[in-house]
């Protein structure tokens, strides 16, 4: 499961909580959660303690603004994941074996300065996407066509596949770089 199918999965179980008890149950397996997904020194990890200090002491009239505040942190945060793995796509400093990723100093505190990184993804498509469709790729990415067409033919391949592979694709490449795993 990704870090954004995580999120988005406490975010449907926030739709559940219907008391303060619900709601410490839920933000407590939450901050397990975001501290695999950021570390517990980063700033996400700490604003997100941060924001339940009081919460022992809530009323249960207090819950709607606790709901609402919560909401819209793990939202941001999944819209943070998003824009990281978008940029991380979308980056033209690549070669054959090596993928470079600039990171963003937002996404963590850990992460506080742009490094370059890079990581053989090789192993990582290879254990992922199937033996036949891995030769399929690899006769493409041989032709002299254009690179948009191969592009084109990659991605159709990849989507034959299917969004859960290619995702858990994209998501070790991302977290293999960032060197969370």
């Amino acid at each position: 499961m990704t870090e954004k199918e995580l999120l988005e999965e406490q975010l449907n179980k926030l739709n559940e909580v219907k008391s303060i008890a619900d709601f410490i149950n839920w933000r407590t397996e939450t901050t397990s959660i975001l501290s695999a997904i950021y570390s517990d020194k980063s700033s996400e990890y700490k604003n997100f303690s941060e924001m339940g200090l009081y919460i022992f002491y809530a009323k249960e009239a207090d819950l709607p603004e606790y709901l609402s505040r919560s909401t819209s942190f793990i939202n941001g945060c999944i819209k943070a994941i998003e824009i990281h793995c978008l940029k991380a796509t979308q980056n033209k400093n690549q070669n054959k074996n090596n993928v470079v990723i600039h990171n963003n100093p937002n996404f963590s505190q850990t992460q506080s300065q742009q490094q370059t990184q890079t990581q053989n993804i090789e192993d990582i498509i290879r254990d992922e996407i199937p033996p036949s469709k891995m030769r399929e790729i690899e006769e493409i990415l041989k032709t002299e066509e254009p690179e948009k067409t191969k592009l084109e033919k990659v991605g159709d391949i990849l989507q034959k596949v299917g969004i859960g592979v290619t995702s858990s694709v994209l998501a070790r490449i991302i977290t293999s770089s960032m060197g969370i795993f």
